[in-house]
């Protein structure tokens, strides 16, 4: 685990302020600042809550998705080209985000076997999001479709969600499971991996679904 020097300095600073300069302004905006930015060594850990986020799918939409892109258009769905995807649409199943780069030797090699894996689960109980971080999309639609990439792919350009995720290289992916909590941590991609996340995911999803039968 990494050190957080920046966020510890920062939180004795706030509490050996002297009472004349410690504004509650002050120390209002800086806790916010601790709460939103990334900080070198932050990073998502299993057991926490997976930081929830909005991005726009670049490719492959979920079927809901495509169930709803069938109906009439807003106004407010024409002036966006992208829909938007919600993390928090997806509690009550187990999901798999893949961060990852079109430049990346390693993310090129995983996404073909995850989307494979995808495949295999049913969306209601397992889904795989692909969220690359690239500037230009058009690289990693170009690989999409010359892989035939099933993955719903997600863009964040700025890594703000990686960053919110601390995500320290890629790939780096985050298992999370049915409540909204991490589950489980993935660095990098060796052999074997395809196969570890299937049998983590397998088990995870049934656990879950035991779960749910004992409580019904």
């Amino acid at each position: 685990m990494l050190e957080l020097p920046n966020a510890i300095r920062v939180v004795i600073m706030l509490h050996t302020m002297p009472s004349d300069i410690r504004s509650i302004d002050v120390r209002s905006w800086i806790l916010v600042l601790l709460l939103i930015l990334p900080y070198p060594g932050l990073s998502a850990e299993r057991g926490d809550i997976a930081p929830t986020f909005i991005l726009p799918l670049i490719a492959n939409p979920p079927i809901d998705m495509q169930v709803s892109q069938a109906q009439e258009p807003t106004d407010n769905d024409r002036r966006s080209p992208y829909q938007l995807l919600d993390l928090a649409d997806y509690k009550g199943r187990v999901v798999y985000i893949d961060f990852w780069q079109t430049n990346c030797a390693p993310c090129r090699e995983s996404l073909p076997r995850l989307s494979t894996i995808r495949d295999e689960f049913n969306r209601e109980d397992v889904e795989i999001l692909a969220v690359r971080t690239d500037t230009d999309p058009r690289d990693a639609l170009t690989f999409i479709e010359q892989h035939d990439i099933s993955i719903p792919v997600l863009s964040d350009p700025g890594a703000i969600v990686a960053g919110r995720y601390g995500t320290p290289a890629l790939p780096t992916a985050y298992i999370v499971d049915r409540a909204g909590y991490i589950a489980s941590v993935k660095h990098g991609y060796t052999a074997g991996h395809a196969e570890s996340v299937r049998n983590e995911l397998r088990d995870l999803s049934s656990r879950s679904l035991a779960s749910k039968a004992i409580k019904n």
